[in-house]
């Protein structure tokens, strides 16, 4: 999350959770860990101390945002047609991941898997709050050359070197990742700051105990146990779903405010960028309105 702009107020942790649940119950990962990013000045006198505690910016207008195209806007989408050439494979990544160059030069990221719609238009309802987000796209297809065979993902590729299903994060010049801020240990705790089923995400509970003072909320997070084969990884999304308890009202409210300003096509557009059919994203649209309005409620 880029700290480039200087913030006029600094948002905390329950804001960012409660905005992941509104959009997915899978879409905590796509912000977490929380990155910390600075502008790429000088590099041999920076230091990860010096980030700026900034993940909240006012957007602006919110009759104004794009969410079709999120933070990069059309101007930095990749051509969707155009042929993308192999540069390397990441194989520490939790999913599919290997970096890719265009015919303008500009080198993305891509994640195959299950996450990749989810993680693209929880993206735009991130920003649309107020965060800062990476650049992500989604395609339902992408041409690579010189693709070798993956290590994991090989199922999502097709003769010829054509991808099925890909979240391209645009690779910034302009932007230097200098750490992360873990879940449990930020600046920001403290203070206010897609599921890929929809019928299962319009009938889940989103509010779960509602006290005078604060609200307890529903996330699913953690794979069945007995797959849990990735020991930390489930112990992690178990501590995830823990945070989701005693948000303070007041936090829910100011979100649910600020995301009822979207209009009906705008929260479409945000389901749409992530490669939903119009069937889908007419449920889940229903659904987060509704999870809107719970929120701004309270």
């Amino acid at each position: 999350m880029r700290a480039r702009d200087a913030a006029s107020r600094r948002i905390g942790q329950y804001s960012l959770y409660l905005l992941m649940l509104l959009a997915s119950s899978a879409a905590w990962s796509c912000a977490a860990p929380l990155a910390a990013h600075r502008p790429d000045r000088d590099k041999s006198t920076s230091r990860a101390e010096d980030v700026r505690a900034v993940i909240w910016r006012d957007p602006g207008p919110m009759a104004s945002l794009n969410l079709l195209y999120g933070a990069g806007g059309k101007g930095h989408a990749p051509n969707p047609r155009g042929t993308f050439s192999f540069l390397r494979e990441d194989p520490q990544a939790t999913s599919p991941k290997f970096e890719v160059v265009d015919a303008q030069g500009v080198e993305w990221k891509v994640k195959l898997g299950e996450e990749t719609r989810s993680e693209t238009s929880a993206a735009r309802f991130l920003w649309a709050a107020g965060y800062f987000v990476d650049e992500d796209y989604y395609l339902t297809e992408l041409r690579v050359t010189g693709l070798p065979k993956l290590r994991r993902g090989e199922e999502f590729v097709s003769p010829g070197g054509t991808i099925r299903g890909a979240r391209l994060e645009r690779k910034l010049k302009d932007v230097d990742k200098r750490g992360t801020w873990d879940w449990f240990d930020n600046p920001f705790a403290g203070k206010q700051t897609l599921k890929s089923t929809p019928r299962e995400y319009a009938d889940s509970t989103f509010v779960e105990k509602v006290t005078p003072d604060d609200v307890d909320l529903v996330l699913h997070s953690r794979p069945f146990f007995l797959t849990a084969i990735d020991v930390p990884n489930y112990q992690m999304r178990t501590r995830i779903e823990a945070i989701t308890r005693k948000i303070p009202r007041a936090d829910a409210r100011w979100l649910g405010r600020r995301l009822s300003l979207l209009s009906d096509t705008q929260i479409g557009d945000g389901f749409r960028a992530g490669g939903y059919t119009a069937d889908e994203f007419a449920v889940y649209a229903r659904a987060l309105r509704k999870r809107i309005a719970e929120l701004k409620a309270l």
